[in-house]
């Protein structure tokens, strides 16, 4: 499946930023077959980079490991937040449907998500490397997605 024009300049921006571009995927909720093929297509310059740590805690310190999940934690607020502003000014919804009354309301209502910091940023911030702030992201995706299966 391609990436959509949003997708792949924030997987450019990501990759010129220095992340792996299979934690871009993981990320993404892509296969990093896709991420690949997309920076290929768009004939950028690919690195040999080392292999994905074994997990994205690893060799980090204490402070840093807390600011990371510290982080994830203001997202989670801040995409529950976003959700709720998005089912209270839709006009209607349904299980799988959100209409608004006009663009507008919907451009207003989508626009509501600011995350707390950018991962590039967040990642000099805490002096570590890119892909590992997108592992964690990726970690706390996955763990939601299967709370909410359950």
């Amino acid at each position: 499946m391609s990436l959509s024009v949003t997708e792949l300049v924030r997987v450019i921006e990501l990759y010129h930023a220095g992340a792996h571009y299979k934690a871009i995927a993981r990320a993404l909720g892509r296969d990093r077959r896709t991420i690949l093929q997309a920076l290929k297509r768009e004939r950028i310059v690919l690195r040999q980079d080392s292999p994905l740590p074994r997990h994205w805690r690893a060799g980090l310190s204490p402070v840093q490991i807390a600011e990371l999940e510290a982080y994830q934690a203001q997202l989670d607020r801040t995409m529950a937040h976003a959700w709720s502003h998005v089912q209270r000014k839709a006009a209607t919804v349904s299980r799988d449907t959100y209409t608004f009354a006009s663009e507008q309301d919907y451009c207003r209502s989508v626009q509501t998500v600011v995350p707390p910091e950018a991962p590039e940023a967040l990642a000099q911030r805490l002096g570590v490397d890119l892909t590992r702030v997108l592992l964690a992201y990726a970690e706390r995706v996955q763990q939601h997605n299967e709370a909410a299966w359950c």
